[in-house]
């Protein structure tokens, strides 16, 4: 019988155990598909950064290691140094639903990081306009469940900080810039209201 290759993910399953570890139970958790789980385990298909981002995001162990690719380094936590467990992975859950139900601020904060995140991953996989496109629906979306940001200096400083965090993220990961008059901008939105 032919023995299947080893990944990180099979690992990270393995410590998982039985029904969180489970194609199926790590699928809901990670929030991939069971196809995708089976692949990434067995070897057929590489790990993405932005998958590594995902699972990591949703169990708390490193996404460099999940990287690596070398099954022989045991896996480690998200500061690189503590061992990860089932205790490890126990801890990360708790904390994130107690951070979720207890200050709604920091889950928002958490869910905004999540966001941030996969922009960053959009933009390093090469497809940064697609990114951009994809958030800017969600803008849309969401304006129109919540209704548009008051149009107070306050607010607008603040829209204009994160505008400039977020620029600054994109030189770093080597986007380039190209506004154009279609591209919503603070000044466009400012102007509308």
């Amino acid at each position: 019988m032919k023995q299947r290759r080893r990944s990180t993910i099979s690992i990270l399953r393995e410590i998982l155990g039985p029904l969180t570890g489970s194609e199926s139970g790590f699928a809901g958790v990670v929030g991939l598909s069971t196809s995708w789980v089976n692949k990434v385990s067995y070897g057929k298909r590489s790990i993405t950064p932005k998958a590594a981002a995902q699972v990591s995001m949703k169990t708390g162990v490193s996404p460099n290691w999940l990287l690596c690719g070398n099954t022989e380094t045991p896996p480690v936590e998200l500061d690189e140094k503590t061992p990860y467990t089932r205790k490890s992975y126990d801890r990360y859950v708790e904390k994130a639903h107690t951070i979720a139900n207890e200050s709604p601020e920091l889950g928002a904060a958490q869910n905004m990081v999540t966001i941030i995140g996969s922009f960053i991953a959009g933009i390093e996989s090469g497809k940064g306009k697609s990114a951009a496109n994809d958030l800017w629906e969600c803008a849309k979306h969401m304006a129109i469940r919540y209704g548009e940001p008051v149009a107070d200096e306050g607010t607008w400083r603040k829209v204009s900080m994160f505008q400039d965090e977020i620029q600054k993220i994109a030189r770093r990961v080597g986007l380039k810039s190209n506004a154009s008059s279609d591209s919503p901008t603070i000044e466009n939105e400012k102007a509308k209201i």
